[in-house]
């Protein structure tokens, strides 16, 4: 298999795939964060517009601090000032150890990179976050108002945390048109890069469109 691979294992996620291994079974070194990080920046500009970036770390056996905090820390904060455009970045396949990592580093820079598992990990991610991801990969397909409901909390203070989770890439949502008018959001989790789970369940009466993975 090529270090990079690019495919579409779904209707609404594009992918380019980045073998971490490529760099080493051990991920050691700022220097070597550095080199990694212009490998997959490249994979990112030469990719299709929206392209979900996943960064697999099959075969990697451990990773230190500074090349995490070069690599992926840096990485992710490029992505939140707009540097990559819309192309989330997420992880796959990583160990205890190397999730363990960059949930530390990324902690400390107030970010967060979602990890595909079942269920999936939003490394760096408050438990609050953590939380609301668990709660939204167990429904499937949702919105807001399903979300809070299962909760018990507000639609508002959901609201907020689905913003974040879209914002990291960690969920996909379109516009709907219910039948009693007005627009409202319906999320999913990107599933297309894992294991199949039971279907998600169909939003009745309403007409959907996809919303940029930038929109507001």
């Amino acid at each position: 298999m090529n270090a990079t691979s690019r495919f579409s294992e779904s209707d609404t996620l594009d992918l380019v795939r980045v073998q971490m291994k490529q760099f080493g079974e051990v991920l050691d070194t700022r220097k070597g964060g550095n080199k990694a990080r212009r490998s997959i920046e490249q994979e990112i500009l030469s990719g299709s517009l929206g392209a979900a970036v996943v960064l697999d770390f099959r075969g990697v056996r451990a990773a230190t601090v500074s090349f995490i905090d070069e690599c992926i820390g840096v990485l992710l904060a490029n992505h939140a000032i707009g540097y990559y455009g819309n192309h989330p970045v997420l992880a796959l396949n990583a160990n205890e150890d190397v999730r363990e990592t960059i949930a530390v580093t990324l902690a400390h820079r107030k970010l967060a990179l979602l990890h595909l598992m079942d269920p999936p990990e939003l490394l760096g991610g408050d438990e609050i976050l953590n939380q609301t991801l668990r709660e939204a990969w167990n429904l499937g397909k949702f919105t807001a108002g399903d979300l809070a409901g299962n909760m018990g909390i507000s639609p508002q203070a959901v609201n907020n945390r689905l913003k974040a989770l879209f914002r990291r890439g960690a969920l996909h949502r379109m516009l709907i048109i219910p039948p009693k008018g007005g627009k409202e959001f319906v999320y999913t989790i990107p599933e297309g890069v894992i294991k199949k789970r039971r279907p998600a369940k169909k939003i009745k009466g309403s007409r959907e469109r996809i919303v940029p993975a930038n929109g507001g």
